[in-house]
């Protein structure tokens, strides 16, 4: 199903959304709210929806993955700044390779308001974590910085109105502080010295800008698996975030006027958006599902799997990450623009350096659709052609295969799981 012509009203209700959406603690991000959402369905366990789908929707990550009978731990990384980074760990396969032992490991970063939940709700073969623990890989799934498995420091509060400290971050720090205090606590911890490295949208972002600023680090990556990497927006018009961008300092001030650093709050109003609107019988079901992803094509999202959307997204970034976008979209791929003083104090320019992409190195394979409206398939080729190790770039063979398809799309396996384990095991070679 396409939905078009919405463009206006998506954008409005996009922003009403992420600047209310909340996370609740406990279970999943939002385990109440796929509770009301069944309660106002009228959905009871053995229903319209199973008691997997249920139970699957209010579990968080850690019970979501021991509910399929796979070896699961929880392990805690400290940046340098004081950010506690929540990782989750399937160290073996549960049907093959189910043995423990000394394995390869491969971490995966998740996109922009997503956790680690979106490697593995879709179950055992489709969520990607899953497939390469079958593999014989030693799967770790970060969390970013803020989201809802990230959200704590050593001394800021995340909750405090009155400072926004915690949420003065964006995606540069996670590449240049987050993400190698990660490969290296994984590496530690196995004794190895080189990982694989898989990450989706922002998760790509994240892993260029360590290349960049961090390039030692690209001597400790077997491979980058960039899906739907997005990094460059030269070519894509049809970005959703593209209105983003003309407005974006006054979004900034505004957000720091009213003491807010976050996006992805739950409220009431989101509550009665989320349950109010996106009901399979409602006449606006098509535009909710495609206000939810952002996107305008939602042929190969599963209506069924709704309430595990809801029950672990949004989940949380903060307003600096959003903003960061919006200037790239602008300016081009450079480090975060303070303004000139902040500029001058931080960087000692007027303006925000480039990011260098020469200086990545690490053997690289890039995952890509033709119908993703987040990322340009050009802006891909760009990509690959800016940065200084060997390129190989896959296509999704579906032409309707947009942007989330690949976290929460059916038959991922086929569309690119396999061109990703295919790649890992061809760096291995090398």
């Amino acid at each position: 199903m396409v939905v078009r012509g919405y463009s206006k009203m998506k954008a409005v209700l996009v922003l009403l959304v992420v600047c209310v959406a909340a996370a609740a603690a406990g279970r999943s991000p939002n385990a109440d709210l796929v509770m009301e959402y069944m309660e106002l369905k009228g959905h009871q366990p053995g229903a319209r929806y199973s008691n997997n789908i249920i139970a699957d929707a209010l579990a968080d990550v850690p019970d979501l993955i021991a509910r399929y009978n796979y070896p699961v731990e929880q392990h805690f990384v400290t940046t340098s700044d004081g950010y506690i980074l929540q990782m989750h760990r399937i160290p073996h396969g549960r049907d093959r390779n189910n043995q423990p032992g000394d394995r390869t490991a491969v971490y995966l970063l998740h996109g922009m308001m997503q956790s680690s939940a979106d490697w593995v709700l879709m179950g055992p073969g489709e969520g990607l974590a899953y497939t390469l623990a079958e593999e014989g890989y030693d799967v770790w799934i970060g969390n970013t910085r803020g989201n809802y498995y990230s959200r704590n420091h050593t001394t800021l509060d995340p909750d405090d109105k009155n400072s926004l400290r915690f949420w003065q971050f964006s995606w540069d720090e996670m590449g240049s502080i987050d993400l190698p205090a990660s490969i290296d606590y994984i590496l530690n911890l196995k004794g190895h010295s080189k990982l694989h490295y898989v990450g989706f949208s922002q998760g790509s972002t994240v892993f260029t800008v360590m290349g960049s600023i961090r390039p030692e680090y690209n001597a400790k990556i077997i491979s980058y698996q960039g899906v739907a990497p997005a990094v460059l927006s030269e070519n894509n018009e049809e970005n959703p975030i593209n209105w983003v961008a003309n407005y974006e300092g006054i979004l900034m001030i505004l957000a720091n006027r009213y003491g807010i650093g976050e996006l992805g709050a739950r409220s009431p109003l989101f509550t009665w958006l989320g349950l109010a609107l996106c009901s399979e019988e409602s006449p606006v079901h098509p535009l909710c599902l495609s206000v939810a992803t952002m996107e305008e094509t939602v042929a190969r999202l599963n209506a069924t799997m709704i309430p595990v959307f809801i029950g672990h997204g949004p989940a949380g970034v903060s307003v600096r990450q959003m903003g960061h976008y919006a200037q790239c979209i602008a300016k081009g791929f450079r480090r975060y623009d303070y303004g000139l003083i902040g500029n001058l104090a931080t960087y000692g320019t007027r303006q925000p350096p480039f990011y260098n992409l020469k200086f990545i190195t690490a053997p690289t394979y890039l995952h890509y659709s033709l119908n993703d409206q987040r990322v340009n398939y050009l802006d891909v080729y760009l990509l690959g052609e800016r940065i200084s190790s060997p390129v190989k770039y896959y296509q999704v063979a579906d032409e309707k295969w947009s942007h989330l398809d690949f976290a929460w799309g059916s038959n991922q396996v086929e569309m690119y799981q396999k061109n990703v384990i295919s790649a890992m095991r061809e760096a291995e070679a090398l």
